[in-house]
């Protein structure tokens, strides 16, 4: 776990700066669950019938379109969701913190 750089948006969500890809862009990793909004889980939640790992699926799938993301495969780290970003700090606190609020 090198260069891992650790921020807090202002309602509290935790994203992180990574090691930049292979071909030098930067990268940023957050839970999935930092990508939907509150009506987006209760959206799966109707939609599996009750099936956690439906839902899970489901809210995996929209948190990667929403950034066009992939699924973070370090052991380090459940869940988390990473794109490409040349965005500053305060636009990805936006970027996230905006998703809870739709």
């Amino acid at each position: 776990m090198n260069k891992v750089k650790e921020y807090k948006t202002p309602n509290g969500n935790i994203w992180y700066r990574i090691e930049n890809d292979a071909y030098g862009n930067p990268r940023i990793m957050t839970h999935f669950l930092n990508l939907v909004s509150p009506s987006q889980l209760r959206e799966a939640h109707h939609m599996s019938a009750n099936n956690a790992c439906e839902s899970i699926d489901i809210l995996e799938q929209w948190a990667r379109e929403t950034v066009n993301g992939r699924n973070y495969q370090a052991k380090w780290f459940g869940g988390g969701i990473v794109w490409k970003s040349y965005l500053n700090d305060e636009q990805i606190n936006n970027l996230i913190d905006g998703m809870q609020t739709k």
